[in-house]
């Protein structure tokens, strides 16, 4: 795989992607909901859906047809076009989706769908060279930013090292990847982890950007003990950072999926909801503390149970010691 280098830029909104090693782990309902909570903020976040095949964010809170408006497929049209005129007229001339929540007000959250309502994409029409794509990505965001003034961009990608997910990654200030508290799963992701950094092997920047969420940890599951498991693996392999979030199974958000646009509205006492405000905290509350809103904060500081704080203390410890065992070595 050719050597490509990240592109964060100082000018650009912040930029989350998400992905996973495998689909049906809760991607896109973190994805979603974590632009959700953002919003609260009343800044400008887009959730751009790179899932081209399942349109699982455009579905779950698009309001109505994608007919005319702009669509990840629309501007991938023009990733050939060097000049960049192509991707400039279609974003000036097509907008972007509104968002409103489930009683239908208007609220700072805003959409690209990944394709037009029912269309059927094949994939080797945007079999791009991933540079390419990458140098696209980034014109995209950029184009994007200075129509909208965008605060931060959550782009919920397609499962798996495909290639709008790894260009992605290379413009993204934070890279997520969602995993479950099983061996398959974990494997998955550290596979993933494995194409980011032959991908990106000469830029360690992007490789520091990742976090890993632990979703939908069984009931009666020793969740520090499984965190401390995962994060001896990673650091083993990678001597990346310790777990973002571990985010135990909740029944309310399974039973419920499908029926709103949001859970963190509809269900803001469920453990679920309380850790995507806890995930948005860990996320922006050294930097660009303006996403944060005081409902955010005051969401993730109910998250006591003790496991949690308990959990974390240990997580830290145990990088600690790892990390000063491996320095000596």
């Amino acid at each position: 795989m050719d050597d490509i280098q990240g592109s964060v830029e100082a000018d650009l909104p912040q930029i989350i992607a998400i992905s996973s090693g495998k689909g049906g782990v809760g991607k896109t309902l973190l994805s979603v909901n974590l632009a959700r909570t953002l919003s609260w903020s009343d800044k400008r976040i887009l959730l751009v859906d790179l899932d081209l095949y399942n349109r699982g964010s455009t579905t779950l809170i698009a309001d109505s047809p994608i007919i005319d408006q702009l669509t990840v497929a629309g501007m991938l049209e023009s990733v050939q076009d060097k000049s960049n005129t192509r991707l400039r007229n279609e974003i000036s001339e097509k907008e972007i989706v509104d968002v409103t929540d489930d009683s239908g007000n208007p609220i700072p959250l805003y959409l690209v769908p990944s394709t037009t309502t029912n269309t059927i994409v094949r994939w080797d029409q945007y079999s791009y060279d991933l540079s390419r794509l990458q140098k696209f990505m980034l014109r995209a965001v950029r184009e994007l930013n200075k129509k909208y003034n965008l605060d931060c961009v959550v782009f919920d990608c397609r499962p798996g090292p495909e290639p709008l997910f790894l260009a992605a990654a290379g413009i993204a200030t934070d890279i997520i990847l969602v995993t479950e508290a099983d061996i398959i799963t974990l494997n998955g992701n550290i596979n993933l982890y494995r194409y980011l950094a032959d991908t990106y092997r000469n830029n360690s920047e992007v490789l520091r950007n990742v976090r890993f969420v632990i979703n939908r940890i069984p009931k009666g599951q020793d969740i520090a003990h499984i965190e401390r498991r995962y994060m001896r693996r990673l650091v083993d392999l990678f001597k990346t950072r310790p777990n973002l979030a571990s985010i135990p199974f909740d029944d309310a958000i399974f039973q419920s999926f499908g029926q709103h646009r949001f859970a963190v509205d509809q269900l803001p006492n469920s453990p679920f909801s309380k850790h995507i405000a806890c995930i948005s905290v860990e996320l922006f509350s050294s930097n660009h503390d303006e996403l944060l809103s005081d409902r955010c904060r005051n969401m993730a500081s109910t998250v006591n149970e003790p496991w949690f704080s308990a959990g974390k203390r240990a997580l830290v410890e145990a990088f600690e010691s790892l990390m000063k065992t491996r320095n000596e070595r």
